[in-house]
């Protein structure tokens, strides 16, 4: 187990997140060919996904399984997936022969690798991620029409929870920041529930939102565009009404290392946080005698709304985990990085992968988040 060390607080005044540790799950090292089906590979689906990416489709198979997927680094492309009334395995098949990969499947992992690379032990060399600075989103929301002309909506990027109605969509637009604390946001997360009073869905905005992106939210015109950055010059930009404070929330994380072998856990923050607010987290070790490499790991994330009394919450999420060798000649940093919202339920853990090639697919991150419900000490 890796010591870890807790650097940073939680947002809107929390108390300091408290480590928790606990041994990781005995591992199942069986691994088996797609065909050969193990248990849940027999599960019947109707899936379509349209110019998808491979990796996005294996996480979603691999999420269907209830496994976590293990991706060699050279896994990629786009496909189209139309499974109707379906076994799994069949559309591992599917995936298989369009990407020319080979996929195998045990109790708990899902494994892939291209078929023209060497299948001996040791010998795959990650190609590594390249670090680079996360492109800065800016403090204001633009939202257009595709095609009408008509002058956008600017909208400010609040440092708290807050709605506002936006034209083109049936219901107010709840918006919050992912970020450290005091400082620019990393993401921006948005929801909405459609005119026919279902749960609400939410959008997170990361760089690609700077050059602008379909909104693509419930209840609003598919036509909305949004587009994250600073306001123009002479624009009036509306200021999201806060939501009610209430009680606050708890939530408990651990983030993973899973191989074939075992499950390490790298971090395990337990978090309150206010449901107007939202919260920080950066943890890690560095480099010394003992280890050959530092490696820190921020976790952010904001409520943008609850159902059921409190039982349930839709939880935004920005992770990410830099490795950095501890000599300038050895490889390059590792970055992982990856955005999300889920609605979890209370006490029912969820486990979400943030890279499924992490270590040169040798591993994968995966972040395990459990909504433990409200706080019994009121946010003041």
């Amino acid at each position: 187990m890796i010591a870890s060390f807790l650097v940073a607080a939680v947002l809107a005044g929390a108390p300091a997140p408290e480590a928790v540790s606990g041994p990781p799950p005995a591992s199942d090292r069986a691994q088996r060919p797609v065909g050969s089906n193990p248990a849940g590979l027999d599960l019947r689906i109707s899936l379509k996904l349209e110019n998808t990416t491979v990796v996005d489709v294996l996480e979603k198979l691999a999420d269907l399984l209830g496994v976590t997927p293990i991706l060699e680094p050279g896994v990629g492309g786009r496909l189209s997936l139309d499974v109707r009334d379906l076994p799994i395995s069949k559309a591992l098949e599917m995936v298989e022969a369009a990407a020319r990969i080979d996929i195998t499947v045990s109790a708990r992992l899902l494994k892939a690798r291209t078929k023209d690379r060497a299948n001996t032990a040791g010998t795959v060399s990650a190609p590594a991620k390249p670090e680079s600075p996360p492109r800065e989103l800016g403090e204001a929301l633009r939202f257009w029409l595709d095609g009408a002309g008509t002058p956008p909506v600017t909208v400010q990027v609040p440092a708290y929870v807050g709605r506002f109605d936006l034209p083109g969509c049936a219901g107010p637009v709840t918006v919050g920041p992912i970020g450290a604390y005091g400082g620019r946001a990393v993401s921006v997360a948005l929801s909405a529930a459609g005119s026919s009073g279902g749960p609400a869905t939410a959008r997170v905005l990361g760089e690609a939102a700077i050059d602008g992106t379909k909104l693509l939210l419930p209840g609003c015109d598919g036509r909305l565009v949004v587009e994250v950055g600073d306001p123009s010059p002479g624009a009036t930009m509306i200021a999201p009404v806060r939501v009610p404070k209430g009680e606050a929330l708890e939530v408990a994380m651990s983030l993973l290392e899973v191989t074939d072998e075992s499950e390490e856990t790298l971090a395990a923050p337990k978090i309150q946080f206010r449901a107007d607010g939202g919260f920080s987290v950066k943890s890690g070790f560095t480099a010394d005698a003992s280890r050959s490499f530092a490696q820190v790991a921020e976790i952010h994330g904001v409520s943008l709304g609850q159902r059921g009394e409190a039982e349930e919450i839709l939880l935004a999420i920005h992770a990410g985990v830099t490795r950095t060798p501890a000599t300038a000649d050895a490889a390059p940093a590792l970055v992982a990085r990856r955005a999300e919202s889920f609605w979890l339920r209370k006490g029912r853990p969820l486990r979400w992968t943030v890279d499924s090639s992490w270590n040169g697919g040798r591993a994968a991150l995966v972040l395990e988040v459990t909504f433990l419900g409200e706080s019994v000490a009121r946010r003041k």
